[in-house]
């Protein structure tokens, strides 16, 4: 493929190769060329690879980055120039790229999908609340109890109704009914 002639060197068994293969049989290119005569630059690798595929040319990324140019970082992973660990409870799936924010929560909430979702509480976050319109859940403030306690909303999350004799009231046992 690679040698030139077809006799090799019988003391050591190295071929003589043609320009950009490699020793000791001429059958693979040098690091940074790929293809059938290997005289094809690998693509841009964007500092992430020093090789590529011998016979695609894509990339060989490292630093935990993926792609045809190494461009992207791996599943799991977020950031431009240097990909850092997604920061999402085991319940999200993977996170944005380029913020870091999770994606997909399910019954979670927030940037690190560390509070449960609006009307949601308990360990897994699957509990239905009950609170009135003028408290709130405190599995939305508390990642750690999520006891679905009902405690007075700040003025500026209230809605603007008004309770009545008939409203939910806050109950000795901490839940609203």
């Amino acid at each position: 493929m690679g040698s030139v002639g077809t006799r090799c060197n019988p003391s050591t068994g190295n071929c003589t190769c043609k320009p950009n293969f490699v020793e000791p049989r001429c059958g693979a290119c040098i690091d940074g060329k790929y293809g059938s005569v290997c005289s094809t630059p690998c693509d841009d690798c964007n500092g992430h690879a020093s090789t590529c595929s011998k016979l695609s040319g894509i990339c060989d990324c490292c630093h935990n980055f993926t792609g045809l140019h190494c461009v992207s970082c791996q599943a799991g992973l977020w950031g431009a120039g240097l990909c850092k660990k997604c920061r999402c409870n085991s319940d999200a799936g993977t996170c944005n790229i380029t913020t870091g924010a999770c994606d997909d929560c399910a019954y979670f909430s927030g940037a690190h999908c560390d509070r449960c979702a609006p009307g949601l509480f308990g360990p897994i976050c699957t509990l239905q609340c009950t609170c009135s319109e003028l408290d709130i859940c405190d599995g939305q403030t508390n990642a750690r109890t999520r006891t679905g306690r009902c405690i007075p909303a700040p003025a500026s999350q209230r809605l603007p109704t008004a309770r009545t004799a008939s409203s939910p009231r806050w109950q000795a046992a901490l839940h609203c009914s």
